[in-house]
Formats: C-alpha cells, sequence, structure tokens
C-alpha cells in the first residue's frame, strides 16, 4: 500500500514537471510581430562629391519613428539589368549611415529582412553629375 502511495507521488510529480516544461518552452523570434524598415535619404557634397546620409528606423503603433541600430543596409546602384548590391554598410548606433557616390547613376538603399523586420526598399534617386 505504502508503494501505491510513493508511484502515485512520483507519477504526479513526473506529469506536473512534463505540464510546467511543456508551458515554458522557448519564444520564437517568428512569432513575434515583425515590422517594416524605413529609410529617409538626405543629401550632402563633401570636396565636391555628392553623397548621401541614410537614417534607418521602424514606425511603433504610436506613429513614433525608433532608430535602427547596427543592423544592415546596402547601398545598391542599377547596373541596366536591375539593381545590384555595391556596398553594405551595419547602421551606427543612431540608426545612420553613410555613402559617396559615382555621379550619373541610379541608386536605391535595399534593407534586408530579419528575424525582426521585413526587407525594406526605398525610392530610386539619381546621383547626378
Amino acid at each position: 500500500m505504502k508503494g501505491d502511495l510513493n508511484m502515485k507521488r512520483i507519477l504526479c510529480l513526473v506529469f506536473a514537471s512534463v505540464a510546467v516544461l511543456g508551458t515554458a518552452g522557448p519564444v520564437l523570434a517568428g512569432s513575434a510581430a515583425k515590422y517594416e524598415a524605413h529609410t529617409d535619404v538626405s543629401w550632402y557634397r563633401d570636396e565636391g562629391f555628392q553623397g548621401i546620409n541614410v537614417w534607418v528606423y521602424r514606425v511603433d503603433s504610436y506613429g513614433d519613428r525608433a532608430r535602427l541600430r547596427f543592423i544592415k543596409v546596402c547601398l545598391q546602384r542599377d547596373d541596366g539589368d536591375g539593381f545590384a548590391n555595391r556596398s553594405c554598410k551595419k547602421t551606427d548606433e543612431d540608426g545612420n549611415v553613410s555613402w559617396l557616390l559615382y555621379p550619373d547613376y541610379d541608386y536605391r538603399i535595399f534593407v534586408p529582412a530579419t528575424a525582426y523586420h521585413y526587407e525594406g526598399y526605398s525610392d530610386s534617386f539619381y546621383s547626378g553629375s
């Protein structure tokens, strides 16, 4: 009789631990809501060369912009057969990255997808002459 009671206690502990461990599993990155990565491009001139500053951000549920720090951002150039990556950099702690541009080309900014955000493209822009 005492053996049956001990066996019941052991089985109850096993079932309780399975139930608790089953609910405490890891949360998958795909289960969280992803957001869109947006870009703002501003122009500058440095010693006669045309350049761009790119700020990468997301928009939260309140409509506020929040910087995306340390993520990969690529500068794409139109080579006649479509856009291709010319340079990729990581944003700084403020969500900024800069490039100098060759004149007379069409460019756009590409933000590759991650587990947290979708990929994003800027509108294309012309670097001028």
